[in-house]
């Protein structure tokens, strides 16, 4: 399911079933919903620690690997301007998203992302998605 604020549209896609962490994908598909060009401050979306919040069946935060060490934002660094109706996509892989393997059992995973206040000129708020089911089916060695 989409989410749109401020005519930035977020889907998150996750491989549903899974044996092992190192198996899982995590994908943000970000659209401009526009008519015109968006400048998206794109620095944080390389960080899975910063974008996606994960909980496991009890509603529990599962701990993701370490965020990295923080850049100068210079506003120019990072920047993508986002053309009408074209997505930026990324995708997190399971091992370098989390500093450990998880148990097998059932997970959520959402991304937030947020430009507040934000530079001028660039797109401002908060965007969340829903969250998205995933599950750890196989021991992790």
């Amino acid at each position: 399911m989409k989410t749109v604020v401020n005519n930035l549209g977020a889907e998150l896609t996750v491989t549903s079933y899974v044996q092992r962490t190192s198996d899982l994908r995590v994908t943000i598909s970000l659209t401009n919903e526009s008519s015109q060009a968006i400048r998206l401050n794109a620095m944080d979306l390389n960080a899975p620690s910063l974008t996606l919040k994960f909980i496991d069946s009890f509603g529990k935060p599962v701990p993701t690997g370490p965020p990295p060490v923080p850049m100068e934002d210079d506003g120019r660094i990072g920047r993508i301007n986002l053309l009408p109706g074209k997505p930026l996509t990324h995708t997190y892989e399971g091992n370098l998203i989390f500093g450990s393997n998880l148990n097998p059992g059932v997970y959520s995973v959402y991304f937030i992302y947020s430009n507040e206040p934000g530079r001028p000129g660039e797109w401002r708020g908060t965007i969340q998605t829903d969250p998205v089911r995933f599950e750890i089916t196989g021991p992790n060695k």
